[in-house]
């Protein structure tokens, strides 16, 4: 976490913009050089943030430090598969919304187009 803080800071230095998550982020670095205990800030992290991924990695952090957990990078694979899926089911979810919101205009548009058509047809027909 602390590399990743750091980075933060030096893209921040360069002018990168302002993110929330890694402000967070940088705070709890900060908290840990100050003498808070990891878990605390850890714990804390997850609050500030009040994210449902981000308060269960600031939990596994707290249980890999309180208990040692071997399970660590497992739990954590199996977070960024389910991010992931999660990103994909909102991915699908926005284009059906967007292909349903242009249904509308596409109709509108196949009329134009058979008005075009049958206009100078039918008034073929009449001479």
């Amino acid at each position: 976490m602390n590399k990743i803080a750091e980075d933060y800071e030096q893209k921040r230095k360069k002018g990168a913009k302002e993110q929330a998550a890694y402000e967070e982020l940088l705070i709890a670095v900060r908290e840990i050089r100050m003498g808070v205990s990891e878990g605390a800030a850890y714990e804390k992290f997850g609050k500030r943030t009040g994210v449902r991924e981000y308060i269960r990695l600031s939990t596994f952090l707290t249980q890999n430090v309180k208990k040692g957990s071997t399970m660590l990078l497992q739990q954590l694979h199996e977070e960024a598969k389910e991010a992931e899926e999660m990103r994909m089911r909102n991915a699908r979810k926005l284009c059906e919304e967007a292909s349903t919101k242009l249904l509308l205009p596409m109709i509108m548009l196949l009329l134009v187009v058979m008005i075009l058509i049958m206009f100078p047809a039918f008034s073929n027909v009449g001479v």
